[in-house]
């Protein structure tokens, strides 16, 4: 399969062995690569070019993967993928909840790992890049989709999980149309936990409990009968 033309992979891992195996097998698909075995080295490689997608382990010589992360998402939107052998549901979670787009437990599925690989970047190119400057309007609320942010009046963040912003984001870009359930499933679904139906209707229900009534007294996300969701408009 064709790879679109500069999509750039920074692989972050100390083992040399596995960072070989991966790098080795992505090249294959036409990505370019570079790598880092170190924290440090991590950072230095960051502030030199951008990338697309990360792909980071959580045990470095000098730090941990998490903490890079969320150096990484205060700059970029690159996506991110944690490979790393540190498993268990709880760290998984953690990983996913300062926005990362999957996480992998070692050993790797090389297979595996390339799928993966190819559904974040599909997610990442549909993101608005942090030059993009648009701002809209739900309520009371300003999304800034350059910055993947929701603020009131006061411009304070409301916290939101990259999967309730992704949905959000999604519902006020349509203007009020509404948008069908396979679409926000496909939306959501480069996570690596299992996304089904009613996994949507979770996010939509901790969306609207967060973002609250609008002026009206009703919900900002309203529910289209047989067809899924939209945002309304209103103050």
């Amino acid at each position: 399969m064709s790879v679109p033309s500069g999509q750039h992979i920074l692989v972050v891992e100390d083992e040399e062995a596995t960072r070989s195996l991966i790098t080795t097998y992505l090249e294959q698909f036409g990505y370019r690569l570079t790598i880092a075995d170190s924290a440090a080295q991590f950072r230095r490689v960051i502030q030199r070019g951008s990338f697309d997608l990360v792909l980071m382990d959580r045990r470095l010589p000098d730090g941990d993967g998490l903490d890079l992360a969320r150096e990484l998402r205060q700059v970029s939107n690159a996506g991110i993928i944690f490979v790393t052998a540190v498993g268990g549901e709880i760290e998984s979670v953690l990983g996913l909840e300062i926005g990362a787009d999957d996480y992998i437990v070692k050993p790797i599925a090389l297979r595996e790992l390339v799928a993966r690989v190819r559904s974040t970047l599909r997610r990442v190119q549909a993101t608005p890049s942090r030059s993009d400057e648009r701002r809209a309007r739900l309520g009371p609320w300003t999304v800034d989709f350059g910055r993947r942010l929701v603020l009131d009046s006061e411009d304070t963040e409301l916290t939101l999980t990259r999967g309730e912003y992704d949905l959000l984001a999604a519902l006020v870009e349509a203007k009020g149309r509404p948008l069908n359930r396979d679409y926000l499933l496909e939306l959501v679904s480069d996570r690596a936990e299992a996304v089904t139906d009613r996994s949507i209707d979770t996010l939509i229900s901790r969306l609207r409990k967060k973002l609250g009534p609008g002026a009206d007294g009703q919900p900002l996300i309203v529910t289209e009968r047989g067809i899924g969701y939209r945002a309304r408009l209103v103050g």
